[in-house]
Formats: C-alpha cells, structure tokens, sequence
C-alpha cells in the first residue's frame, strides 16, 4: 500500500512537471526530469492530496448529517433547506478541489514552498473565477458521467450471474 501511495504522488508531481516542460518547449523529454521533480515535491503533493481528502470526507460527513435530518424531519422547508445546504456543501468541494489542482500546479512548476503554492493558487483562482467553475463543473461532472458509466457496466457484466442466481433460487436446484 505503501508503495503504491509513494508512486501515486510521485507519478502527480512528475505528470504535472512533464505536462510544464512540454507546454512551455514544446519538446518530448526524458521522464527522468520530471519524476525526479516529483520527487523532490514528494511531502508537499502528499500533504494537499491528504488535506483535500479531508476536507472532502468532512463534507460528505456533513451531507449525511443533513440528509439523517432531512429524513427524519417532516414537512416541505426542511428539504428546501437540504436541497441549499447540498448545492452550498457541492461548491464547497468543487472550490476545495479547484484549489488543491493550482496549489499542486504551483509547487511543482514554480518551486513555491506549501504556503507560497495555496497563496498562488487562491490569487490564480480569484483571479479566473468564471473559469475556474466552469472546469472544474466540467470535470464534477465527467466524474459523474464516468462513475455512472462503471456502474452500468458492472450491472450488465453481472446481469447474466445474478439471472442464474435468481432462476437457481426460483427452483430450488443450488
């Protein structure tokens, strides 16, 4: 697991390093540069990947226990309430993860330390807000047309098990 998580942040730092040099030369170039960049970055992109996990599950946290309340509450306000406080905890996670995409960008691409990078990337953010929503909407949701899609597909890759399943059932031959 260990290994996988160092690989993981490393590969980050190294593809966003690599996606830099490219952009700004125009030239394919050996990975050992950008993995090494990525490497020397290896706590600071695992720091703000750690941190917006957090803050992430916090929010879904908070989402159920609105949606316990919500369930549990009679009459039309208190969904009128929830539905306000998803559409408010959704923004929150889409600028949290906004954020952390420019902090990783300008650490390793500007060599900012972890303060400079979140500083960088606020100032990128409210500077391009209308942009910055609108990507990151895109990317909300291509994660959600993506996530759709595993799910369909894994419920017509079992279809054909579980029909068995079901007919074995029905007549008693398991």
């Amino acid at each position: 697991l260990l290994f996988f998580i160092f690989l993981a942040v490393t590969s980050q730092g190294a593809l966003i390093s690599y996606a830099a040099q490219w952009y700004k030369t125009k030239k394919h170039q050996k990975l050992s540069k950008p993995w090494n960049h990525g490497l020397r970055h290896f706590w600071n992109i695992f720091f703000i990947n750690v941190l917006r996990k957090v803050l992430l599950v916090l929010l879904l946290v908070a989402i159920g226990f609105a949606l316990n309340k919500l369930i549990y509450s009679e009459g039309l306000p208190q969904g009128f309430i929830f539905a306000a406080g998803l559409m408010l905890v959704l923004f929150i996670a889409l600028f949290v993860s906004i954020i952390s995409v420019y902090a990783l960008c300008a650490l390793v691409v500007d060599d900012k330390g972890l303060g400079g990078a979140i500083k960088k990337a606020w100032s990128i953010f409210s500077e391009h807000l209308l942009v910055s929503l609108e990507v990151g909407l895109v990317l909300m949701l291509l994660n959600f047309l993506l996530a759709l899609v595993v799910i369909v597909g894994s419920f017509i890759a079992f279809l054909p098990a579980m029909l068995i399943w079901i007919a074995a059932g029905i007549t008693n031959t398991v």
